[in-house]
Order: structure tokens, then C-alpha cells, then sequence
């Protein structure tokens, strides 16, 4: 996989030593997108409270908080493992469990899907999802409009693009 990792294109050798051809570079492209395909990532309105940030951190490194836009996404192997990611992101932000209760859940859950056992938080998502309109974080601007206004004038003027009469 270290091959992958590098990036597509010539001027490194393949690890046997040899130049890498046009064929090479498409069958690692249809392998890069197809590894894509197979990582289908979830991404889901939520508001996560702040003070849950950090649990979510020390939860799974799969999932990523977007608050300002009001998602979670989950970039796990596959479909199952993002639901079971997300879901159990509910749990600990709802209070139900705790980090370490949710990590044991993943591994019991995993460990039941694999093996084609009932794993509920594995089939589709257990909560209320709010639509884009409730979601979202907004914040109160650092700059106010005339600090803004003077900015972009001095920016303008040292870009000699101010007004030109």
C-alpha cells in the first residue's frame, strides 16, 4: 500500500525496481477508485454540543464534526460500520453511554455483523434526524462591518487595485 500512499505518476519505480507505464498508472487508478467506492463515507445533519467534542475525539477517529455546517460524517470500511459509527456518536452525545461504553458496543456490534448475528445499531439509523434548516452553528462575526470595510480597502491598495479615477 506504501505505493498508493505516494500518488499516482511516473518517476518513482514500482517496487520491483521497474519503471511505471500507462497501464500501471490506470490499473492503480481503477484500484484507487474502486477503494474509494467501497469507503462509501455518511455524512448526516447533527448538532453536536461543544462540550461533546472532545468525547467524540476519544470515541472514533472515523468520525468528523463539521459544526458550523450542522454534520457528522463517518468514513469507515463500509456502510454498516459508518451506521454503527454515528449511532453510537447519538448515544454519547445524548448521554446514554460513555466513551468507553460505546467502544465496547462498536466491538460487540462488529464482532455480531461479521459474523451475520443481529447487530441493531449496524442496520440503519436509531434516531430522529433533523432536517438542514435546523442544523448549523451561527456565530457571531469577530470583525464588524467598518473593520471589514478597511481591510479590504488597504488590501485593495496595496494591490493597487483600489479606485483608479
Amino acid at each position: 500500500m506504501e505505493h498508493f500512499s505516494a500518488g499516482l505518476g511516473r518517476g518513482r519505480p514500482k517496487a520491483d525496481g521497474t519503471p511505471v507505464s500507462d497501464a500501471d498508472l490506470a490499473v492503480e487508478q481503477a484500484l484507487l477508485d474502486l477503494l474509494a467506492r467501497e469507503r462509501p463515507p455518511q455524512t448526516l445533519n447533527y448538532d453536536v454540543p461543544p462540550e461533546k467534542l472532545s468525547e467524540l475525539a476519544h470515541f472514533d477517529g472515523s468520525l468528523i464534526v463539521y459544526r458550523t455546517a450542522g454534520q457528522v460524517t463517518a468514513t469507515c470500511d463500509n456502510e454498516a460500520a459508518n451506521l454503527l459509527t454515528v449511532n453510537l456518536m447519538d448515544d454519547i452525545v445524548q448521554g446514554t453511554k460513555t466513551v468507553e461504553e460505546a467502544r465496547k458496543e462498536f466491538g460487540e456490534q462488529t464482532a455480531a455483523w461479521l459474523m451475520n448475528r443481529e447487530a441493531p445499531y449496524t442496520e440503519g439509523i436509531r434516531f430522529a434526524q433533523p432536517d438542514e434548516s435546523q442544523t448549523g452553528y451561527v456565530d457571531e462575526p469577530v470583525m464588524k462591518a467598518p473593520t471589514v470595510h478597511q481591510t479590504v480597502e488597504k488590501v485593495k491598495d496595496r494591490l493597487g487595485i483600489g479606485d483608479q479615477r
